[in-house]
């Protein structure tokens, strides 16, 4: 599928739900119906589906100014599977629970988490929207030379 990423919106929309698919084939064969139980298989559905979604609207979108936008958000979305990571380990731990979302943010320690976490995503997402920019202006510049040089 990578091969045709640049070629369609709809192989990176279906080249992301891959994986999700071939986990649920594996998991719900080995473990059965109560595979779907566990709120960690929605959730990775969930991200997946997003940034599937995302990557989708990015290749719509390529050329516009809504692009970074996409962009930013495609890698906030991808560092918070960490933060969702971290409070289902939190979640599974004996003394938490049955711990709320709403309990999980009154913890100091996991509102800085969230922070940093939430910065990385913004950091990574402006870093990778600049250096498209970038690139598509260096594409920009060699092909202005090159009829230069004709």
């Amino acid at each position: 599928m990578s091969i045709y990423a640049n070629n369609s919106s709809w192989h990176r929309l279906t080249g992301n739900l891959i994986g999700p698919i071939l986990y649920s084939i594996g998991g719900y064969i080995y473990e059965g119906p109560h595979f779907w139980f566990h709120l960690l298989h929605f959730t990775y559905w969930g991200f997946a589906l997003t940034i599937a979604i995302l990557q989708f609207l990015r290749a719509q979108i390529a050329l516009t100014a809504i692009n970074p936008i996409v962009i930013i958000s495609e890698n906030i979305i991808r560092t918070s599977i960490i933060l969702f990571l971290f409070y289902t380990f939190q979640e599974d731990q004996p003394s938490n629970q049955h711990l709320s979302i709403e309990q999980f943010f009154k913890n100091p320690d996991h509102q800085i988490i969230t922070f940093l976490i939430l910065l990385l995503g913004t950091i990574a997402g402006l870093t990778y929207a600049y250096s498209e920019w970038h690139l598509r202006l260096l594409t920009k510049t060699i092909r202005q030379f090159n009829r230069f040089a004709e």
